[in-house]
């Protein structure tokens, strides 16, 4: 899975930054021209953030963000980091349900995700009543028509029956 984080495609559509682009730069702060002040007052709600540049408060308070918790905790997984995925995963769970039942196609697409390796996650720690339990949740859903939703939903079944 890491050598798919670093092919092009994948990182665009998970909206990680491009490797081979260089980085921009933006100056912030208080410049020696007045006028010029108003145009750096710009906040990180009002510009578009890549993920990897947010703090973990920033993630955690803006709903729309569910996406980038989950793939920090798919990212800290394949990194080993077993304890931090579980908590990103965890949370992204509990705002899917914050919302109520997920209905939409991605609510449902990251909810199957965020389950599906929360579960991976405590079973790699030695707590598989846990990991079972996140992996039953997938399997409870109806399966969904959308054909990306449904490759994770049966994805989350090889699992399970493992």
């Amino acid at each position: 899975m890491h050598l798919s984080l670093n092919h092009p495609v994948i990182r665009e559509k998970l909206g990680l930054p491009d490797k081979a682009a260089p980085v921009p730069t933006a100056t912030h702060g208080v410049t020696d021209a007045p006028e010029e002040e108003t145009q750096v007052d710009l906040t990180r709600k009002q510009r578009k953030v890549p993920v990897h540049q947010l703090s973990p408060q920033e993630l955690l308070a803006n709903p729309e963000y569910v996406r980038a918790l989950v793939v920090m905790g798919q990212t800290l997984l394949q990194n080993g980091d077993l304890a931090d995925a579980t908590e990103y995963l965890e949370r992204a769970i509990t705002k899917l349900f914050l919302i109520g039942h997920p209905t939409k196609v991605e609510e449902v697409d990251l909810l199957i995700l965020a389950s599906q390796w929360a579960g991976v996650a405590y079973i790699r720690q030695g707590r598989h009543a846990e990991g079972i339990k996140h992996l039953e949740r997938v399997a409870n859903l109806k399966e969904p028509k959308d054909l990306k939703s449904k490759a994770h939903y049966y994805d989350a079944f090889v699992l399970l029956a493992r």
